[in-house]
């Protein structure tokens, strides 16, 4: 029950920020992340990630953007395929 209880709430969380961002009330809180780091935990030991060490973006925006992600990955490749990420900071994106 507690568990199913988690998920519900994280998934509000997430409808929040994303109609927040659609109103263009929310306000990012860029901070340093350890992109590399986040990525591996996320995608898993078996996964190829490559990507700067940190970054300085949006934590919140980061996690829902990989779950996302995550998310179309298992659904629509083969699950026995293993996930390679490849992360890169491009200059002049805001």
């Amino acid at each position: 029950m507690c568990l199913a209880l988690s998920n519900v709430v994280r998934r509000c969380h997430k409808r929040e920020i994303f109609l927040r961002m659609e109103q263009g009330s929310y306000q990012p809180a860029p901070s340093p992340v350890r992109l590399m780091d986040g990525l591996q935990t996320m995608l898993g030991a078996n996964a190829k990630v490559e990507a700067p060490e940190t970054a300085i973006i949006d934590h919140t925006v980061f996690q829902l953007v990989m779950q996302e992600a995550l998310s179309n990955c298992t659904k629509y490749s083969n699950p026995e395929a293993p996930i390679e990420a490849k992360a890169r900071l491009c200059a002049g994106v805001p």
